[in-house]
């Protein structure tokens, strides 16, 4: 991975929640080139001063694939959550790097890669 500067770098907002959730903030990667890279962090830390971030991370698949941090998120809580790509490649037509947020569906570690395909993986990272 290059330390160069990032292809392109955008914001989202992440709103206060009205009661303590536990979340995973997803960095969604299609039609990304093998030998990219992505990163994003949260611009306010948590109370305990933790930053919610993933650190810039290569992407090996061109299939979609999501990468996220789980996180307990105190209510009140807000932040603009900073992303980055840096291109390895020429992408595919079906190119697209989306940032979300949402309710943990089932308990787990901090950081994982799940791959959208046929085979449905979920890895750590």
């Amino acid at each position: 991975m290059s330390s160069q500067s990032p292809t392109f770098t955008n914001k989202a907002h992440f709103s206060a929640l009205s009661k303590p959730e536990k979340m995973h903030f997803t960095l969604t990667c299609t039609g990304v080139p093998p030998g990219s890279s992505i990163a994003f962090t949260c611009d306010a830390a948590l109370p305990d001063g933790t930053i919610i971030k993933l650190p810039k991370t290569n992407v090996e698949t061109s299939s979609k694939v999501g990468y996220f941090i789980e996180a307990d998120i105190p209510a009140d809580w807000e932040s603009e959550i900073t992303y980055s790509y840096w291109a390895g490649g020429n992408p595919k037509s079906n190119f697209e790097i989306s940032m979300s947020a949402y309710i943990s569906p089932y308990k787990v570690g901090s950081a994982f890669v799940i791959e959208h395909d046929e085979n449905q993986l979920i890895k750590t990272i």
